[in-house]
């Protein structure tokens, strides 16, 4: 048997079995017994050996299951779910479009979710939410009337959009969002001034046992630790900080007396809100600029403010040299930029930016044969090469523009 008093479950490997196995049979049929690989007694000795290791495996696994950190797959979710915690599953994303079309002004475009599809240059789609409607000439940034390069009058119209595939691939750059998937009479073009958001992974065995962990070390409550799990349980939220201000007068960072501060990075603000509710005293003052609606069991409603976990907008400037015969002109830049922001999704609350750690998906790119990289905060003009970008504890980084010239 391989359980140790003192090392506890050691399982042996196929030699150390088979030489059990042939050892009984020499103490059983004596030590003259041919015990060769082509001899009888050791073929069968070999079998014996092969489903004690078999047996000894399915013990282990056995065992591991009901140990957090041993465990893997459905064996966690199991360990989880006797705890009240599950894993989180894979969510879509969503996205600002800005869809601009011409003007008729007997025959007004209208766009619906059956005909409003809309897809980067990789393939990844998005469905509009609700119905718009095109109908007046909008105006340019500096207030003239917004025409085609023919003088034609031209419209526009912002509308939400949910991807429709999950996972955070699907958070895609700013400006990348560039094709109709079907066609509509008097569209013009469409794209996404901003970073499509919202869209997570299944979570993987690592961060699901971190999470288990981290609810028995501080179950939701209200203490600062407390509240800060409970955030982080809700299933869409991906990480959370909260601040508190115990004294009688506001803090350094503006917070009110006797007030708590919650950060937090994804989730919908009524499910973070009850999740502040549930598990902190009424009388709390909550600091915040957001704000959710948090309902009590005679169904009264609360308003809870806390905030989104602040933006540290980063610039990116890349200059690769690429292999003419095998970087993709039509799509290569746009593969830069949906490579480089896919590795930000991985990014938290708290978490600098090396700029080292930019090259690997930059070379993942076929044909890319050399990269400089430069980053800079809050502004294009910041950007400097071989600048890595830090941030506070509070802040996650995220990709303001990503410019990308191909030598």
């Amino acid at each position: 048997m391989p359980i140790d008093t003192k090392l506890g479950y050691v399982k042996y490997d196929k030699d150390q079995l088979l030489d059990q196995v042939k050892q009984y049979f020499i103490t059983n049929f004596g030590s003259d017994i041919n015990l060769d690989d082509g001899s009888n007694a050791g073929a069968i000795a070999n079998i014996l050996a092969e489903v004690e290791d078999t047996i000894d495996s399915i013990g282990q696994g056995i065992r591991d299951s009901g140990l957090l950190l041993k465990s893997t797959g459905q064996a966690i979710d199991d360990i989880g779910a006797n705890e009240g915690i599950y894993r989180k599953i894979a969510t879509n994303s969503s996205v600002t479009l800005l869809i601009t079309a011409y003007i008729n002004p007997n025959s007004p475009v209208i766009i619906d979710p059956d005909n409003g599809e809309y897809s980067t240059a990789d393939g990844q789609i998005f469905r509009i939410t609700d119905d718009v409607t095109i109908s007046q000439q909008a105006t340019t940034s500096n207030g003239q009337p917004m025409v085609d390069d023919d003088g034609n009058p031209l419209g526009q119209v912002t509308v939400t959009a949910v991807s429709e595939d999950t996972g955070a691939s699907q958070n895609v750059a700013p400006n990348s969002i560039v094709n109709a998937e079907q066609s509509v009479d008097g569209f013009y073009s469409v794209t996404n001034p901003d970073k499509a958001q919202g869209g997570i992974d299944v979570e993987t065995d690592d961060k699901l046992k971190a999470r288990i962990m981290a609810n028995r070390q501080a179950k939701p409550n209200g203490t600062q630790d407390g509240l800060t799990t409970a955030i982080k349980n809700i299933p869409d939220v991906k990480d959370a900080r909260v601040v508190t201000n115990t004294s009688n007068q506001a803090d350094a960072f503006g917070n009110p007396a006797y007030s708590i501060h919650a950060y937090v990075l994804g989730g919908q603000p009524n499910e973070i809100a009850q999740a502040i509710y549930d598990n902190v005293a009424l009388d709390t003052n909550f600091a915040g600029s957001k704000s959710g609606n948090a309902t009590d069991v005679s169904g009264k409603q609360y308003s809870i403010a806390y905030d989104a976990a602040p933006q540290a907008l980063i610039y990116i400037k890349v200059a690769v040299k690429a292999d003419a015969t095998s970087f993709n002109n039509d799509y290569g830049i746009q593969q830069i930029k949906d490579s480089i922001n896919q590795y930000f999704d991985g990014l938290s609350m708290g978490d600098s930016v090396n700029f080292t750690k930019l090259f690997s998906p930059i070379y993942a790119v076929s044909g890319v044969n050399d990269a400089e990289i430069s980053m800079g905060r809050d502004s294009a003009s910041n950007v400097q090469p071989n600048q890595s970008i830090t941030v506070n504890n509070m802040e996650v980084p995220v990709v303001a523009n990503i410019d990308v010239e191909v030598n």
